[in-house]
C-alpha cells in the first residue's frame, strides 16, 4: 500500500455473537432490512432468534443462548 493513498475503512453488516449453549456452536445474528431488530438461527439445529432493538438496550456484542 502506498503511504499517500487514502485508507478505506470495511464497512459491513452489523452482528451479534451467540454462543449457542446446548449445540456447543458460535454464530451471528445479522441486523434485519429495516434495522430495527437482528436475527438469524443456530447454525446446527437451525433454531430462529430474532432480537429487536429497543431504546434502553445494552452496549454488548456477545451473548449467550439455549437452542
Amino acid at each position: 500500500m502506498n503511504q499517500s493513498s487514502p485508507r478505506k475503512l470495511k464497512v459491513g453488516r452489523r452482528f451479534l455473537g451467540v454462543r449457542f449453549i446446548n449445540c456447543m456452536t458460535y454464530g451471528r445474528l445479522y441486523i434485519n432490512d429495516t434495522g430495527n431488530g437482528y436475527s438469524g438461527r443456530c447454525p446446527k439445529c437451525g433454531k430462529l432468534y430474532e432480537i429487536r432493538i429497543g431504546a434502553e438496550g445494552t452496549s454488548e456484542r456477545m451473548f449467550a443462548a439455549y437452542c
